[in-house]
Parts: structure tokens; C-alpha cells; sequence
């Protein structure tokens, strides 16, 4: 590993540079998005094992390389301290935040929290007195009742790598 970025250089405009650590990969380096992946793994489980508090207020998490998306369910002041513990692990990364609201931008996407009805839906169910199981009359109800929303549920793990 050493020797792989270690001995990085690079060119630009016939003048070269190198790193000024002795460490590092220029951009659009094969290595590059490895490495990038190997190290937010990394990151990501170090942080939610030391910050098991802050785990209970993350209702989803999703990385894509070093973009993150969370979504929130807690106070502000937790929140600025998850942030602030974010960026006190690596004086080199700095995270910063984007709330949303009703819709956030994620990537390419623009992302709205809200229930889709497609153009065909009737909001029509089962009848009570119609004669059909009484499963199905039910699933009408746990559908909506499941659907509405996101349950606070928290993380009971670090996401995944």
C-alpha cells in the first residue's frame, strides 16, 4: 500500500507535482475510487461503533462513494454533534450538511418524501360484506397502514459496505 501511493506523481501542463504528504492518488487514478471505497468502509463502521448514541436517530443511511444521505429523526444539537464528529475523525475530510425538507437533491436526483398514486388508482377496496376471506379484506388496511410513512425505527447496525 505504501509503495502503491507513496511514490505518486503527476503531471500537468509539462510541469510535475508531487503529493505534498508523500501520500496520495491524482484524480482519475485507477485506484482512486478503490481506495475512496476502502476508506469510507472503513470510516463508516470506526464512527457508528464509537457513536452507538447517535445510531437510535438515523432512520435511513445510504453512500454512494462519498456522497451520503440520511435521513433524520432527532433533535438539531445531536445532529450538529454527529456532524462535528463526522469532521473530528480525519482532519483531511470535511462533511457538510443539506437539509431538505420535502425534497432533497441526492446525486443526480431530486428526491421528494410523499405517497405516489398512479393515475389508475381507484382508492376502491373490498367491501366489508362482500363475500371474499376476511384476509383479503384486511390487506387493503395493513397496505396503508404500513406504507404511511416511515417507522422510527433507528439503526440497529452500521450500514453495510
Amino acid at each position: 500500500m505504501k509503495y502503491c501511493l507513496g511514490t505518486n506523481i503527476c503531471q500537468f501542463r509539462n510541469q510535475t507535482y508531487v503529493y505534498p504528504d508523500g501520500i496520495g492518488v491524482p484524480i482519475g487514478s485507477p485506484l482512486g475510487s478503490t481506495l475512496a471505497e476502502m476508506f469510507m468502509c472503513k470510516f463508516e463502521g470506526e464512527f457508528f461503533e464509537s457513536q452507538p448514541e447517535i445510531r437510535k436517530h438515523i432512520i435511513y443511511w445510504h453512500r454512494y462513494v462519498d456522497d451520503i444521505i440520511i435521513l433524520w429523526d432527532g433533535p438539531t444539537e445531536v445532529f450538529q454533534h454527529l456532524l462535528n464528529s463526522l469532521n473530528g475523525r480525519y482532519p483531511t475530510i470535511e462533511f457538510t450538511a443539506e437539509f431538505g425538507g420535502k425534497e432533497i437533491g441526492f446525486l443526480d436526483l431530486k428526491i421528494s418524501f410523499g405517497i405516489h398514486r398512479k393515475s389508475s388508482n381507484t382508492d376502491i377496496i373490498i367491501n366489508n360484506s362482500s363475500y371474499r376471506p376476511t384476509v383479503h379484506k384486511m390487506a387493503a388496511f395493513y397496505s396503508l397502514i404500513h406504507r404511511r410513512g416511515v417507522t422510527k425505527r433507528g439503526f440497529d447496525h452500521p450500514p453495510p459496505c
